[in-house]
């Protein structure tokens, strides 16, 4: 993945404007969304095995049903790797040890008790906040920026009305203040305006915000995913608690 250069405050800004031409802005953004899908769906996995094995904890069945959950963290972290691995381009290695000994039962219990498995736990946690945030921001700031980029093709054929970031209804506003030993009030309202883009200057005008908010986006967009990756180092490199599968059939 690459990193911004430092060297300089004119590389620093040239570096960002060049950065919707550059292809790891998009896998950035692209990252974020199947992060927002995976999250979505190994939480409703994670959460239906949950409520069945408390259901069924009474049977001792649903002993059986929480037990899946420690293997399934792990190979919910082969997946993150992979995706991370394809799409971002970062490469995350697991612990090359693999403590194959003891039987299969004194491996699951190394494998229940391995801090590291709880901390894909704690990954999926953080993933599920990250991914609502971003795709919730930069939806919104995508959404606005590529309709801020169309207005000089749409204008003349649909009013377009420019406000700012806060609501348009009248805001009011009161301040209290202690003279003496009175308690003195002042209330007002502010009224937001709002410019109609009926030109082509300012339309034009429109969408060159619309480029500004589009570099916002994916700066943000790369600022998160290079954030997040120094958390997937920590939390998805966990130990492998069984030999893998080709290993024993080449042995065998």
């Amino acid at each position: 993945m690459e990193s911004p250069p430092r060297s300089s405050g004119r590389q620093w800004v040239s570096h960002r404007l060049r950065s919707p031409f550059r292809v790891q802005s998009y896998r950035n953004l692209c990252y974020l969304g199947v992060l927002f899908v995976l999250v979505t769906v190994y939480t409703a996995l994670l959460s239906t095995i949950v409520v069945v094995g408390l259901s069924l904890l009474v049977y001792l069945v649903g002993i059986v049903v929480l037990g899946i959950i420690p293997p399934l963290l792990h190979w919910i972290a082969a997946i993150e790797r992979l995706v991370i691995r394809l799409i971002v381009g970062v490469d995350i290695h697991p612990s090359t040890s693999v403590d194959a000994s003891g039987s299969y039962w004194q491996r699951y219990l190394r494998l229940l008790t391995d801090r590291q498995t709880w901390g894909v736990a704690v990954y999926l946690f953080g993933a599920f906040w990250l991914a609502s945030l971003s795709v919730g921001v930069l939806g919104a700031l995508l959404r606005t920026a590529v309709s801020f980029l169309g207005a000089p093709l749409y204008y003349q054929h649909s009013p377009i009305l420019a406000y700012g970031p806060i609501p348009r209804s009248p805001i009011p506003v009161e301040l209290l203040f202690g003279w003496d030993t009175l308690l003195v009030g002042l209330q007002t309202t502010l009224t937001l305006g709002s410019f109609r883009v009926d030109s082509l200057w300012a339309a034009v005008a429109v969408s060159l915000g619309g480029i500004l908010i589009l570099l916002v986006s994916l700066e943000l967009a790369s600022v998160l995913t290079r954030l997040w990756m120094r958390v997937a180092r920590r939390l998805l490199s966990i130990e492998r608690h069984w030999e893998p599968l080709r290993a024993r059939l080449t042995r065998a």
